[in-house]
C-alpha cells in the first residue's frame, strides 16, 4: 500500500512539473508578472503601472524613491510598452533617481498627480548634486499626463552666491534632465521652483516638447526654463515659461 501511495504521488508531481514547464514555454515568464493590460487604438496590449499600488504613499512625507525605482526596472523590463502612472490626488516624495535605459518596449511615464523633491538640500550630500530626475539611454520614451514636478528649490536659493555673495557657489540640481534619450516627448506637466535649471536635454535625437508650463519666482537663482546641449531635431512648442534671475 505504501508503495502504491508513493507512486501516485510522483505521478501527480510530474504531472504539475509538466503543466508548469509547459505554461512557461507556450507563454514565457512575462506571464507570471501579471501587470493590468489593455489595448490600444491599433490592438496592441499595453502595461500599466500605478506606482500606488507597488507601495508608493504618495502623501508627500514618505520617501517613495524606491518603489520608483523599482516600477522603472519593471516597466523597462517588460515588451508590452508599459505605461508607469503617477495618479492624481497624490504626491509622491522622490529623492534623485536615475532612471536608466535601453528598454524592451516603448515606455511611458504618466504624471497626473504631483512629484516632489524634498526640501532640504543636505539630503543630496552623498548625491549627485547636478540632478534630481534623471533619464539616460532611454528610447521612445515619453512624459506626460497634466500633473505637476515641484522641485522645491527655496532653500537652494537662499544659499545660492546669487542671493548671496558671501556664500560659495555650489551646484544645485536640475529638475529633469535627459541624456541620450531618442524619440523623445514630453508634454503637458506643469514644472514648479526647480533647484536650479528646470528641464535638460543633452546628446539627444529627435525630440518634441510641448505644452508645458514652467515656472518659479522671478528672483530665483539660475531656474532657467530648458537648456539643450548636443541635440538635434529637437522641437520647443506651445510651451509657457515664467523664470527667475
Amino acid at each position: 500500500m505504501r508503495s502504491y501511495n508513493v507512486s501516485i504521488f510522483a505521478s501527480l508531481l510530474y504531472c504539475i512539473i509538466f503543466s508548469f514547464l509547459f505554461f512557461v514555454n507556450v507563454n514565457s515568464f512575462d506571464s507570471f508578472i501579471q501587470f493590468p493590460t489593455l489595448k490600444d487604438s491599433r490592438g496592441k496590449s499595453i502595461s500599466l503601472l500605478y506606482v500606488n499600488e507597488f507601495g508608493a504613499k504618495g502623501d508627500g512625507i514618505t520617501d517613495d524613491t524606491k518603489i520608483f525605482q523599482d516600477v522603472w526596472k519593471r516597466a523597462c523590463a517588460s515588451f508590452l510598452r508599459p505605461k508607469i502612472i503617477v495618479p492624481i490626488g497624490y504626491s509622491f516624495l522622490v529623492r534623485q533617481i536615475d532612471f536608466v535605459g535601453p528598454c524592451r518596449s516603448k515606455i511611458s511615464l504618466i504624471i497626473e498627480g504631483s512629484i516632489v523633491a524634498p526640501k532640504d538640500p543636505k539630503v543630496w550630500d552623498k548625491l549627485n548634486a547636478h540632478k534630481w530626475l534623471y533619464f539616460v539611454k532611454v528610447r521612445h520614451l515619453t512624459v506626460q499626463g497634466g500633473g505637476t514636478i515641484n522641485g522645491m528649490g527655496q532653500k537652494w536659493w537662499a544659499t545660492s552666491c546669487k542671493i548671496n555673495t558671501t556664500n560659495p557657489c555650489q551646484h544645485a540640481p536640475t529638475a529633469m534632465s535627459f541624456h541620450r534619450c531618442n524619440n523623445l516627448k514630453v508634454r503637458d506637466i506643469r514644472m514648479l521652483n526647480s533647484q536650479q535649471m528646470h528641464i535638460s536635454i543633452s546628446n539627444c535625437i529627435n525630440v518634441e516638447v510641448s505644452r508645458m508650463i514652467v515656472e518659479a519666482p522671478a528672483k530665483s537663482p539660475n531656474t532657467d526654463g530648458i537648456h539643450i546641449t548636443s541635440s538635434t531635431r529637437v522641437a520647443i512648442k506651445d510651451c509657457t515659461i515664467r523664470t527667475g534671475m
